[in-house]
Formats: structure tokens, C-alpha cells, sequence
């Protein structure tokens, strides 16, 4: 068919065209009609001529559930595209950090974007640096220069001086208390005795000092188990607080005579790497990646037999260190270790890649995926895997509590050992439902699976988190989880929060369940205080008081701890 005049109104040329095709024979013909049709209609009749119109803008959102400094969870929704977004993480330099949906957070003192595409349509989402730090009883929010505490006063939950100033650049916790690193390189810190200085003459003031040298000039400060260390901007080595001593059952200064650091010891760390401890001790990798270790030796206080290793990663328990040499052996000292380690079953440990400890072992995982247990296996039950070597190969990680370990397995199921008589029939009970599991958590006592599905299983102590059936039916659509000595609070993807445990230490938060929504983070100090911050950036505490669960100490002077950058 051949087609001479149009007529020039669209809505003639939509009848006469309609009338047209209707008569038509071949598709062909139709198509012919059609095309010369879609030339001349507006957009108002095109859709319904089945005419080649632009198609719509996708509308892409995301939002961002977890912690900063922890695992990140990224929700994308795409609209109408059909394809796979595509999802960038960077820091607040433009560095690339990844592009999954889920990011294990190495950088939380710094903003942190999020972008997401989908054919034409993106988003962008940047989270606010992170600015709450925790104790083991209290919780320390750093807004605009200001530090807002509450929680245990003896363990850095309240200090006026502190609070006075604002000039705060960055916060530091140890188990029992704070420091702030100033704008001016100075520091203030608070909690114990032993680590308080309000101004920098009490770090060096009285016959026994608290610090090994002047608190001025400060660049880095890391922190121990109730002590900081520090690096001045010249990069000389400084510190403060006490060591624990088990066999006297007293505190000694980090400069103690007998057990402190020594004077070449406070050379040798300029510009010092990392710090662990254990219960009478403390080890520091220093620039060159040597240790330098002090306190009981019986707790790791000499690493004499390590001698000059390079040490790629050192980790404390009770009374043992150890470290990942740069070559991926393993070598321990203190208590119940010797240089290098061995397995229960004899075999040298090499080839590591990632270990993690409990109160008195070890597990590693090695470049093939394959998991073994390390320590004195004599006394402790969980530094023998050999029960169960067959069934960990293809590991992914291992969490510990006090005295177990549960490993991932590539395939999603579940591996557990150490701490039979708490342990061993609760993780039968549920070893059937550990299939499909995507990560672990754990506290001292008990252990957490979240899977695929949004499901979560437990099992230990049940009084601590290892029963949860009594919320079983509100354990669903789950992101992720944070724990606490005596509970655990489930993050939902509708923003709703579960807790289960100990009902004092935050297992129940019935009492503010209806501010908890939207929520988009939980943090957690180890003695049973609960902090969630939602996406509009209000905050809710619950749990044990004393610990942190009782945030009206800073009410009406905190009013928002922001999720994301404003």
C-alpha cells in the first residue's frame, strides 16, 4: 500500500492510521504504516501506535544498613531496569573500596560513598564518618569537636573536663576507658586512675609517672586493655596506663622497673605498627615489623625466642601471643606456646592467611582453605580439631567464643568445636538448620548463624544468646547482628531491631521497641548497653544502665548522631 497524503492533526492521522492497519494484509505492510504513522503523531498518541518511544529514566535508590567499622549492607532498588546495578564503593578520597553489595569497613573515620547504576538510571549515598566509640560499659559520641559520654562513670561514661572543651579531633577506647587526641596534638583521657590525664604535667608529675614521656605533640594513638600508645609528630614512641599483674594481683605503670617498657624498648618503637595484650602483658610490632613485648613472661611479657622476625599481624588471649611472621608461619609465646607452632596433631603451621583466638587457642586457615586448631591441647579441648579435620576444608572464616570455635565452610554449612559440655547438645540440636549460612557472630558464650534467607540459628549458653526460639517468628529478613557478653539484637531490612540474651543486658527491648524503627546501625559495649542510630539519625539505647543502655545523661544536649552526611 502506498501512502500519499497525512493528514495534519495527530489524532485524524491516529483514526486514519488505525482504519489502515485494520485492512491490512502482511505484517510487513502494517510495519510500513506504523513507521510512517510514528513520524508524524506526538508523544501523546505514540504509545498506543506501539511507536519506538524514549523509554523512562530508571529510578535507583539505595540505602545502607550496618555499623561503620564493621560489615556494610548496601539495599539497591532499580525501578524498572532489568539489569544487574552496578555498585561502587569509595572513601572520601575517591579511592575504590569495592563493588558488592556488602563491605567489610576498613576505613570508618572518613565519610564513605556508595554509588549505584542500572542502565541510564544511578544513585548516591555517602555515610557520615563514624562517630561513636565504645568502652566495655559506656559509649562516646564526637559531634563538631564535642564528646557527649554516658555509661559507667569509673570505665569513661562521664568527665566534666572533657565534656567542657571543643576542640576534640579524635576519640580512642580501651576496655575502661577513653582518650581524645586534640586539634592542637595534645591529648585528655579518662576512666581508671591510672590512664586519667586532664592536663599534659600529669602524665610525668610524682614519683611514679603515669606516662613513659611527655603527652605533647601526639599524631597516632592506639590503645591496650586499660593503657594508650602513642606517636608523636616526630614519630617517637610514647605511653601510659598500667599492666595487670596475675601473679601479684596489682597494677604496676608502664614504666615499672621490672615490668614496664625499657628505655631502648621506647626507641626501637618510633613510628610503631600495631599493639596486642594479654591479661600480664603487652607486644607491639614496631616499624621494621620486629616485637617488642613487656610484662609477666609468663603472659608474654618476653618474645625473646621470636628474636628479629618480621611480624605481619600479632593477636593476644589469656596468657599467650601470637603472630603471623611475613611469610605466613606462625610463631606464639607466653604460657602454653613455643616458636614456631605446631597443631595438635604435630604439623607445623604455615601458609597461613587468617587465624583468629579464643580465650586460650587458636585457628587457622590456610592458603588452601583448609582450617586446624593450635595450643596446648592438653588442658584445652578446643586447641584439638582433629575430631573434625575431615570436615574443615573449603573454610571461609571462624568466629570464637571464650573457650570454642565455629567455622564457615565455602558451602555454607557449619563446623564446631571446643566447649563440649556447654556447647556439644545445643549445636546438635540445631546442626540440621546450618545449611545456606552466610556469616557467624559469636560472644563468650554463645553463637549466632545468619543465612541466606534472612533466617538467623544459635546455639551455647542459653541464658547469653544461644537460645533464641522465644523470637524465632521475628528472626526474619535479618541483615546482620551485634553482640554484646550476654545478648544479641538482630538488625531487620525494614529497619526493626530483635534482641534476645540476658533480659538486664539488652535481650529484651521491649520497653523501646517502638523507636526502633528505621534503624540503620547497632553498636554494643561488652557489658550489656545497646545503641541503635536510625536513618534519620535518632538514637535509642536499652540494656543494662550501668553499661551504656541509658542514654538521659546526654538528652537534649546529643540530638542526633547522623547515619549519613548531611
Amino acid at each position: 500500500m502506498r501512502l500519499r497524503h497525512w493528514p495534519a492533526n495527530p489524532a485524524i492521522a491516529l483514526l486514519t492510521a488505525s482504519a489502515l492497519l485494520s485492512g491490512c494484509g502482511g505484517n510487513g505492510e502494517k510495519d510500513q504504516i506504523r513507521d510512517a504513522v510514528c513520524n508524524r503523531v506526538n508523544d501523546l498518541f505514540a504509545s498506543q501506535m506501539g511507536c519506538n518511544a524514549t523509554p523512562a529514566k530508571p529510578v535507583v535508590s539505595i540505602d545502607v544498613f550496618g555499623a561503620r567499622g564493621q560489615t556494610l549492607i548496601a539495599r539497591v532498588s532499580t525501578g524498572t531496569c532489568t539489569e544487574t546495578p552496578k555498585i561502587a564503593w569509595s572513601n572520601s578520597s575517591g579511592q575504590s573500596l569495592g563493588t558488592d553489595l556488602t563491605l567489610e569497613d576498613s576505613t570508618p573515620d572518613s565519610k564513605l560513598t556508595i554509588s549505584a547504576t542500572c542502565g541510564t538510571g544511578s544513585a548516591t549515598q555517602t555515610l557520615a564518618a563514624n562517630s561513636v566509640s565504645t568502652a566495655g560499659a559506656a559509649f562516646a559520641v564526637l559531634q563538631n569537636g564535642k564528646v557527649y559520654l554516658w555509661g559507667s562513670p569509673e570505665w569513661g561514661g562521664a568527665y566534666t573536663p572533657v565534656e567542657s572543651i571543643s576542640n576534640i579531633s579524635k576519640i580512642i577506647a580501651t576496655e575502661r576507658g577513653f582518650a581524645a587526641l586534640l586539634a592542637d596534638n595534645n591529648v585528655m583521657s579518662w576512666g581508671p586512675d591510672a590512664i586519667t590525664i586532664e592536663k599534659p604535667a600529669d602524665a610525668t608529675s610524682g614519683e611514679s609517672p603515669k606516662a613513659t614521656g611527655a603527652l605533647q605533640n601526639l599524631k597516632d594513638i592506639q590503645s591496650g586493655y586499660n593503657a594508650f600508645f602513642a606517636t608523636r609528630q616526630d614519630g617517637s614512641f610514647v605511653a601510659w596506663g598500667n599492666l595487670y599483674s596475675v601473679s601479684q594481683d596489682d597494677y604496676f605503670p608502664l614504666n615499672h622497673a621490672q615490668l614496664g617498657l625499657t628505655a631502648e624498648q621506647i626507641t626501637a618503637l618510633s613510628n610503631f605498627r600495631s599493639v596486642a595484650f594479654t591479661e600480664s602483658a603487652y607486644a607491639l610490632i614496631a616499624a621494621d615489623g620486629t616485637v617488642q613485648s613487656f610484662g609477666e613472661a609468663d603472659s608474654g611479657g618476653n618474645s625473646y625466642k621470636i628474636g628479629s622476625q618480621k611480624l605481619r599481624r600479632v593477636a593476644g588471649n589469656r596468657y599467650d601471643f601470637v603472630a603471623q611472621t611475613e611469610d605466613g608461619n606462625m610463631v606464639g609465646w607466653g604460657s602454653g606456646y613455643s616458636s614456631p607452632l605446631y597443631t595438635s596433631s604435630g604439623t607445623q603451621l604455615s601458609n597461613v592467611s587468617s587465624f583468629v583466638l579464643n580465650g586460650y587457642s587458636g585457628a587457622a586457615i590456610d592458603s588452601n582453605a583448609k582450617a586446624q586448631a593450635f595450643g596446648s591441647s592438653a588442658y584445652i579441648e578446643s586447641a584439638d580439631s582433629s575430631a573434625v579435620a575431615a570436615q574443615l576444608s573449603d573454610v571461609k572464616s571462624i568466629v570464637a567464643s571464650e573457650y570454642s570455635f565455629a567455622a564457615l565452610k565455602k558451602d555454607g554449612t557449619v563446623v564446631h568445636w571446643g566447649d563440649s559440655p556447654r556447647m556439644q547438645a545445643s549445636f546438635d540440636a540445631v546442626k540440621s538448620k546450618l545449611t545456606q549460612v552466610i556469616r557467624l557472630f559469636a560472644n563468650d558464650q554463645a553463637f549466632v548463624a545468619l543465612k541466606s534467607d534472612g533466617t538467623v540459628v544459635s546455639w551455647g549458653d542459653a541464658e547469653k544468646g544461644g537460645d533464641s526460639s522465644a523470637v524465632s517468628a521475628d528472626l526474619k529478613n535479618v541483615l546482620t547482628i551485634t553482640g554484646n557478653q550476654y545478648a544479641f539484637a538482630a538488625l531487620r531490612s525494614d529497619g526493626s531491631v530483635v534482641s534476645w540474651g540476658m533480659q538486664s543486658k539488652g535481650g529484651n527491648s521491649s520497653s523501646v521497641k517502638a523507636r526502633l524503627a528505621n534503624v540503620r546501625a547497632i553498636y554494643g559495649t561488652a557489658f550489656g548497653g545497646f545503641l541503635a542510630v536510625t536513618k534519620s539519625g535518632d538514637y535509642v539505647t536499652w540494656g543494662d544502665a550501668w553499661a551504656g543502655g541509658d542514654s538521659s545523661r546526654v538528652s537534649g544536649k546529643l540530638t542526633a548522631i547522623p547515619y549519613y552526611a548531611q
